[in-house]
């Protein structure tokens, strides 16, 4: 499903249109493209690609998943190592953000979201929604965020991100970004 698509069930959704269940029924919901990594690093953008690897067909994925790929983002130097992609909104939308992530050092894991008065995500920034940081552990641990699109929004640039405070990777799988109506992956 492509953003416009994706555009067009939330704008559905927001009106009570009977013909979002026609067009909704094909995906969990989510409007990132290659969110589980199976399909390697394609479609995400990443602000230090050297301090970037895939990990393909892991022994423990998160739960409830079988994922066939994720992404390590490592520290870079003091620099925070994120990867992201931009994806079109309904301005006041509630949206759902969140990502799965394991270390195996202290490392603080977090999934945000930048909004934007265009459809790019490039030229009129709005401002931030809070992030959602945790410290990854040995275990996988689903870091969440509830937004809700300012009133100028129209796209959003959605970051995971390993803050560092370690010298090694913090593995992230699962994210998603898509209003919680769509998404029965939620507790």
């Amino acid at each position: 499903m492509n953003q416009a698509t994706k555009a067009l069930i939330a704008a559905l959704l927001m009106s009570g249109s009977s013909h979002l269940l026609a067009v909704a029924g094909d995906e969990d919901g989510n409007f990132l493209v290659n969110a589980d990594f199976d399909h390697g690093l394609q479609d995400w953008t990443f602000n230090i690609s050297s301090a970037v690897t895939w990990v393909a067909n892991y022994d423990s994925p998160p739960p409830g998943t079988t994922s066939l790929g994720a992404v390590a983002l490592f520290q870079e130097g003091s620099e925070n190592t994120n990867a992201s992609q931009c994806v079109q909104v309904v301005s006041g939308q509630k949206y759902v953000a969140s990502v799965w992530a394991i270390a195996t050092c202290s490392a603080n894991a977090r999934v945000g979201v930048d909004w934007y008065g265009d459809a790019g995500c490039a030229v009129t920034f709005i401002g931030n929604a809070d992030m959602s940081s945790e410290k990854s552990s040995n275990d996988w641990q689903k870091i969440q965020s509830t937004v809700i699109a300012p009133d100028t929004a129209q796209s959003a640039h959605v970051i995971i991100e390993n803050e560092g405070h370690c010298n090694d990777a913090v593995l992230f799988d699962g994210a998603f970004f898509g209003d919680r109506i769509f998404s029965n992956s939620f507790e």
